[in-house]
């Protein structure tokens, strides 16, 4: 009877053609393995589906956070790492005011340039 309910869960043609000649108890052997890893099938895939998921939902509030910041004469730059059910993505973001970051580097550059030619001269 538990047999029959075991290849209920199964198509019998998707079964390779040497399983009609294995003896019952190697049949039923085969099926709960069959069913093992079927089950363990599903259970990854489900985690890589929620990993996803979750990656998705982290992204989206850190680029609406992103968004909503005030970069007012801030320069902002953001690396972070989401796991998702397939691998890892990396995104890194760089921003802010130019108005503000220009000056930063015309004067990192005067300075640069006065050290070079103290050293120099």
């Amino acid at each position: 009877m538990e047999e029959n309910k075991n290849l209920k869960k199964f198509d019998i043609d998707s079964l390779p053609s040497f399983f009609n000649d294995l003896t019952k108890e190697q049949q039923s052997i085969y099926l709960e393995k069959l069913a093992m890893d079927n089950a363990d099938l599903k259970k990854l895939a489900g985690e890589k589906m929620i990993k996803s998921k979750i990656a998705a939902n982290d992204m989206d509030t850190d680029i609406e956070f992103l968004s909503r910041i005030e970069t007012d004469n801030k320069v902002v730059s953001v690396k972070r790492e989401y796991q998702t059910g397939s691998g890892n993505l990396v995104l890194n973001l760089k921003g802010g005011d130019k108005k503000f970051l220009i000056p930063i580097l015309i004067v990192a550059g005067l300075i640069v340039i006065a050290i070079l030619l103290s050293i120099f001269h």
